[in-house]
């Protein structure tokens, strides 16, 4: 057995990510339903993680099938199988980099919700046709022996061990590398937030403690006003007219004419100061 692994190994790992690829899939229905049903969903990130959820429903009726097809290598099923899983299973990893992109491009280049929408065609394009291309032509690839590209890879069909080169050129490596760049942007992206929040909150700071002191000098200076309002009607001869103040009366627009407001009550504005304590005079005392 391929990888020293037994039989019965083999088996219970198949049936562990047969139960996987179920739960995934079930996941990836629930994706779907809710960003259909739900309009608080349509985000551009959720959008990505929408257009993602197809492409892993495919990888995961792939893995589900498991080695249903690995005795027949050269039949339609197992090479369906194994460049489905080819296509689906590269176009995830891109997706999850379509995403890193995003972020970057909002944070750093400060895309807006519309100019994100316009990078959701080229997404679908290069997220599932990159690994696309490779996937279809390997089906007409044979070898000097006849042997063909897709086979027997012991727990379904795939790249067989005689072309391993390929699942490192065009596989592995390349979810290596995409691997790493989307670690790296958001590893930037996270030390540019800290950043920005540590200058924040020194800001904020510095800012509160020059407000505690200013407010401190304001308060030990502050005087206190007793203003008393009293509304009298308007034919008492010492009422104060707060027309007459400089106040102005408030008109109502209708159409092209204006009607001025009726009279408003008269006030009277009396101001009481404290009025500084007396104390008397201290005289010395002529006893001894």
């Amino acid at each position: 057995m391929e990888l020293g692994l037994s039989t019965s190994d083999v088996k219970l790992i198949t049936i562990i990510q047969q139960v996987c690829s179920v739960l995934s899939l079930v996941g990836c229905l629930f994706i779907i339903t809710t960003f259909c049903l739900c309009d608080a969903f349509h985000k551009p990130i959720n959008r990505l993680v929408f257009y993602a959820s197809f492409g892993n429903i495919m990888a995961s009726i792939c893995f589900i099938m498991a080695d249903s097809f690995i005795d027949a290598p050269d039949g339609a099923g197992c090479q369906t199988q194994a460049f489905l899983l080819h296509t689906f299973v590269g176009a995830d990893a891109l997706w999850t980099l379509a995403m890193a992109i995003n972020v970057y491009l909002a944070f750093y280049y400060r895309f807006d919700a519309q100019r994100l929408r316009k990078m959701e065609l080229p997404y679908l394009l290069l997220c599932y046709g990159i690994p696309f291309l490779p996937a279809f032509i390997f089906i007409f690839i044979k070898n000097g022996d006849g042997v063909r590209v897709y086979g027997s890879a012991v727990q379904w069909c795939w790249i067989t061990s005689s072309w391993d080169t390929l699942r490192i050129a065009t596989f592995y490596g390349p979810i290596w590398v995409i691997i790493a760049i989307t670690l790296a942007i958001y590893i930037r992206s996270g030390g540019t937030i800290y950043r920005k929040r540590q200058q924040l909150l020194k800001a904020q700071g510095s800012g509160s403690g020059g407000l505690s002191y200013a407010h401190q000098s304001t308060v030990n200076n502050i005087k206190t006003t007793e203003v008393t309002i009293t509304s009298e009607a308007a034919t008492q001869p010492d009422a104060i007219r707060l027309q007459n103040m400089g106040h102005q009366v408030t008109v109502h627009a209708i159409g092209e004419h204006a009607e001025p407001q009726p009279p408003q009550p008269i006030a009277r504005v009396t101001s009481t100061m404290p009025q500084p304590v007396q104390r008397p005079a201290v005289r010395p005392s002529n006893d001894r």
